[in-house]
């Protein structure tokens, strides 16, 4: 019997991940390969990947959140992950997926051991739930690393971020330190200067887009600038 299947693959947003985990494509090279030996049929339909977001961000999943509607329409009866962390690394939400997969119909098999996800028992959902804290733990401790190595960087008088508007980004051998930039430092004094004059968010972004002033997404200035927050991120 031709069983469908369906893949799903999120890429990794850690670097401390093996290489296909860091790529949807291979990932979904490796699940069609997976769905051959076993004799599966995987349409082109029945790929769902999210590129580049955070197994915690549940609402930004959103392939995720269309390959579960397709569950539920019984579109296909089988779902193939690289690993169960590829579907949540949220120790609190997993528990929940793997339900609503199986109420579905829908079995979860994972190619890079092999194995079919059993959640058919209290001890194989015990287990299942219990993968799935080790990777929320793994998560928390790389996100806590992280966090002290931009601190360290930061207390070096590194930067610890990305791009700041009225600012260049400079490298040498110590790390990566900021620099002003003059022209759109003049940028920012022009901008308070408008409002320090009183004029309100919509009329300072007309007279900026009028005197064609470079704004730092390079798409021209909106009224929705918030002007206190400059000097933060750019895209």
């Amino acid at each position: 019997m031709n069983l469908r299947a369906a893949v799903y693959a999120r890429k990794s947003t850690e670097q401390n991940v093996s290489d296909d985990a860091k790529s949807v494509t291979r990932q979904v090279e490796l699940a069609r390969a997976f769905a051959d030996t076993k004799g599966w049929t995987v349409a082109d339909a029945q790929v769902y990947t999210d590129d580049g977001v955070s197994g915690v961000m549940a609402t930004k999943l959103i392939a995720r959140a269309r390959m579960l509607a397709a569950a539920a329409e019984e579109q296909f009866s089988l779902l193939i992950v690289r690993d169960l962390d590829r579907l949540s690394r949220d120790d609190e939400e997993f528990p929940g997926l793997v339900r609503t997969l199986r109420e579905a119909g829908v079995a979860v098999w994972c190619y890079a051991d092999g194995q079919r996800v059993e959640s058919g028992t209290a001890m194989q959902r015990g287990m299942t739930s219990m993968k799935a804290i080790f990777a929320s733990a793994e998560r928390e401790a790389a996100q806590s690393r992280a966090q002290e190595a931009m601190r360290a960087k930061a207390t070096r008088g590194h930067v610890a971020g990305g791009k700041v508007f009225g600012y260049t980004n400079t490298r040498d051998a110590s790390g990566v330190h900021r620099i002003v930039n003059d022209t759109e430092s003049e940028i920012i004094r022009r901008l308070f200067e408008l409002c320090a004059d009183g004029l309100g968010l919509l009329r300072i972004a007309k007279t900026l887009n009028a005197e064609h002033v470079p704004s730092p997404t390079g798409h021209g200035w909106a009224a929705s600038v918030d002007l206190p927050r400059f000097g933060g991120h750019r895209g």
